[in-house]
């Protein structure tokens, strides 16, 4: 853990500028099976997953000069009109051998525009083809074809070089540096890595897993690694971990409802129940009954000690001075959220009970004619007054 947590550091130190950090286009990622975690490295530069052109190349270049290209190393193709039919005839083996000998002519310039320039590895957005790849061996240089034009990008921060249209117009500040460029890995699985680079403002981070599911998840740790140590430089401000700063917001929060009265109070002492139970999780977490800790975690900030959390034992320690902290704008981010993810609850709440007591105040539809009579006189009858004694002409009988 100690080593992946140096190499996210040192990968944000080393892209770090003017206090800002874009981790998206300058920390690279690249995941190997096989190996164990701990080989895991930090290259200050580029890996690319791609082989050299051809295996007759050198498979490593020290002290590299780097030409990169959005076009191909290859013979010019005939260009016809669209709207005619194209037909080029030959009719002896003169004319095919002038036309090779043409190609070889265009594409051995194309090379030794590179050679003069003291190019000595090339990378190209586009193909090398066979007359490319044979002169490229001959004036030994390094070349590596199609690569892909956000890998040519990050190679192009790392070293310094610019991306040319073509090796006619190489200027000596289109040429980026490296101290060495070489590839790695066995056949098939080939990398292409460009170490100390001039301007390695793009850094690799290279993990190694022996399986594929540890290496992903390593590199989940890694990339929320990078991004914390990240806004920590770019704030300057962290706070302490191990529930610490929970506490101490619900301990205040709780001072600020005894200010207040009504639902108010009951609300804002709500909330800092949710806060404190951000802790009650943390240690539950640990395997530990939380009731003790926290009593006696309350009891410490009470008397002081805003800095005091709870390790892995479940041991009341200084977090500041066992180096457990947070970012602050991530503890920001996350009450933000959540506040704000209980606000439209409430709100969606508050619109459905309202809309409910409508539909209760809706008038029913009107009775027909004929049912509203009938219910009339029933209720009529039902308010009249019914006789207590006997019904008139009503004679009893002698028994």
């Amino acid at each position: 853990v100690e080593s992946l947590s140096k190499i996210a550091v040192d990968a944000v130190l080393s892209v770090e500028g003017n206090e800002s950090v874009n981790v998206e286009e300058n920390i690279k990622m690249v995941k190997r099976t096989g190996r164990g975690v701990r080989d895991t490295e930090l290259i200050h530069g580029i890996v690319i997953d791609k082989a050299r052109a051809h295996p007759r190349m050198p498979t490593v270049i020290k002290d590299a000069r780097i030409a990169l290209m959005d076009r191909g190393i290859e013979a010019r193709k005939p260009e016809f009109q669209q709207s005619a039919a194209a037909v080029l005839k030959i009719s002896d083996a003169d004319q095919l051998k002038t036309l090779k000998n043409e190609d070889d002519i265009v594409v051995e310039g194309l090379v030794k525009n590179l050679a003069d320039a003291n190019v000595n590895v090339v990378m190209s957005e586009k193909a090398i083809d066979e007359l490319g790849k044979r002169y490229l061996i001959k004036y030994g240089i390094f070349g590596v074809e199609k690569v892909n034009l956000k890998d040519l990008q990050k190679v192009s921060k790392a070293t310094g070089a610019r991306i040319v249209a073509s090796t006619k117009e190489l200027a000596p500040t289109d040429i980026g540096m490296a101290a060495v460029v070489e590839q790695v890995g066995p056949e098939g699985r080939e990398s292409i890595y460009i170490r100390d680079a001039k301007d390695s403002k793009a850094v690799t981070v290279l993990i190694r897993a022996g399986t594929q599911q540890v290496a992903d998840e390593i590199e989940r740790s890694l990339d929320d690694a990078v991004r914390v140590v990240a806004c920590v430089l770019e704030d300057g401000k962290m706070i302490a971990g191990g529930g610490a700063t929970e506490i101490e917001i619900a301990l205040k929060l709780r001072e600020y409802a005894n200010t207040l009265r009504g639902r108010e109070q009951l609300a804002v002492n709500a909330y800092a129940d949710a806060v404190e139970s951000l802790v009650k999780t943390l240690i539950q977490n640990m395997g530990l009954n939380p009731l003790d800790i926290i009593a006696d975690l309350k009891s410490a900030h009470m008397e002081g000690g805003v800095t005091k959390g709870v390790d892995v034992r479940g041991v009341l320690r200084d977090m500041l001075s066992e180096g457990v902290v947070e970012a602050l704008r991530v503890k920001k981010q996350m009450l933000k959220s959540a506040t704000d993810t209980a606000k439209m609850v409430l709100r969606i709440d508050d619109v459905l009970a309202s809309r409910t007591k409508e539909e209760e105040k809706e008038e029913k539809p009107p009775l027909p004619a004929g049912l509203q009579r009938n219910r009339l006189m029933k209720h009529m009858r039902n308010l009249s007054p019914r006789p207590t004694g006997p019904p008139p002409g009503f004679v009893p009988t002698a028994r």
